[in-house]
């Protein structure tokens, strides 16, 4: 039988080019299907939606926004997977609010599942730098300049990171590789795989406690590679990252 699994995106256009790129290396099984929809609004519209109705069903909140979701039943998906950005610099924004939305969509196979990338989605371009000086690991941004993110990472990456569309496999090992054992920086201070699971609430508590409240800053982190890691294991993460062809 054939595994329905919903992707919700933040935005449209450099989300989709992520998931086109990404589906065509990871989630491919047989029995797999992947929808990908867009909320079309930032993670702040979604909390006043989720505060104003607990009960609320993601699913039917996107097919008033996506047209081709009409001919789906809601339960159909046996998985939800949600990516949208931290956007700190946005007036409504507040960690606060990220926090409720991440116990709210916590279960894949229930409301969904969230996962925040910081500052925003093209953080996962910045996995290298044309400066060979400037490491990922050590790279944040300003939160009040969230709006010019996309700005600065077309300065900051290596020119072999500009285009989603043509990663290739060698691609996704770097940005596996680089995010799992950053998010451990974050969230251990220990910059490799000695983790034993993922978790967006202690992510988002240690970029609270070591980034936005001294400083105002995030580290710059992407969730896709989380996402992945958690679909397929940790042990899975390190098989890939090690393997070559």
């Amino acid at each position: 039988m054939t595994e329905h699994i919903l992707f919700v995106f933040e935005g449209e256009k450099t989300e989709n080019q992520i998931a086109n790129n990404l589906l065509s290396f990871f989630i491919k099984e047989e029995d797999k299907v992947v929808v990908k929809s867009a909320y079309k609004t930032d993670i702040y519209w979604l909390y006043n939606q989720i505060i104003e109705d607990d009960d609320l069903d993601i699913f039917h909140l996107l097919k008033e926004k996506n047209d081709h979701l009409k001919d789906y039943p809601r339960d159909i998906f046996s998985q939800i997977y949600l990516f949208f950005d931290y956007d700190g610099h946005i007036a409504t924004a507040s960690p606060e609010k990220v926090e409720k939305l991440l116990k709210f969509f916590n279960e894949e196979t229930d409301n969904g599942k969230l996962y925040v990338s910081y500052p925003m989605v093209e953080a996962i371009k910045c996995y290298q730098s044309r400066d060979q000086t400037r490491n990922f690991k050590d790279l944040c941004y300003m939160v009040p300049q969230g709006g010019v993110f996309k700005r600065f990472v077309d300065e900051y990456i290596d020119f072999k990171c500009q285009d989603l569309t043509c990663y290739s496999k060698d691609h996704w090992v770097e940005i596996l590789h680089l995010n799992l054992k950053k998010y451990n920086w974050i969230t251990n201070d220990k910059f490799d795989f000695d983790f034993e699971e993922l978790c967006q609430n202690r992510l988002l508590e240690s970029q609270i406690y070591k980034f936005i409240s001294p400083y105002n800053t995030v580290s710059v982190i992407a969730s896709f590679p989380i996402m992945l890691t958690d679909y397929y294991g940790k042990n899975w993460l390190i098989n890939f990252v090690n393997y070559s062809d």
